[in-house]
């Protein structure tokens, strides 16, 4: 009887440290996984903000080419030209264009390739003497539409991410439940 007692024992201190073993792999695959999303996410608020910020940039510069167009003084397209440089400078950042570029992400990418497109048609406008401002605005508009999209596909990348996240920590939770609930 001593021997049965012993081998109940036994298989009681296998399951609770299987068990045990099971948990601790859960709580693991949740932490890497909350990592790693972590990780991957790192300065997508700051490409999402960026991109947006170039609709506003984008809209400033029709106002300045339409006032140096209305009201021309000895300092006429200065300020034009800072805004442009501005606007350029923020499309090209690291964190924005060079993260999309190398992401592998096709979908961003093309939306990055569209903008930049979009970009090269209405800069060359902006120097011209006789564009016509509805023309122009209207490509701003357009333009503007095209970084839109750019920002949403962003937003929806970070979404995605974080419903994996969600995915595999509520997987891990109900593996939980079903491994304590066995073991009880």
């Amino acid at each position: 009887m001593a021997a049965g007692n012993q081998e109940v024992q036994q298989s009681i201190v296998l399951r609770t440290g299987m068990a045990l073993a099971a948990v601790i792999l859960l709580a693991v695959v949740n932490m890497v996984s909350s990592y790693l999303t972590a990780e991957s996410t790192e300065n997508d608020a700051v490409r999402i903000n960026l991109a947006g910020s170039l609709r506003m940039q984008s809209y400033r510069i029709a106002g300045k080419f339409i006032l140096d167009r209305t009201d021309p003084g000895p300092a006429s397209g200065v300020e034009l030209r800072e805004a442009i440089s501005e606007f350029e400078a923020r499309l090209e950042q690291a964190v924005l264009a060079d993260h999309i570029h190398n992401s592998g992400n096709k979908v961003l990418q093309q939306a990055l390739a569209r903008v930049e497109e979009g970009w090269k048609r209405i800069k060359p406008q902006l120097s011209e003497a006789d564009v016509s401002q509805v023309q122009l605005l209207g490509n701003i508009d357009n333009f503007v539409a095209e970084i839109d999209d750019l920002v949403k596909k962003l937003e929806m990348q970070t979404e995605s991410k974080f419903r994996i996240l969600r995915f595999i920590q509520g997987f891990s939770l109900l593996l939980t439940v079903c491994l304590a609930t066995v073991m009880f």
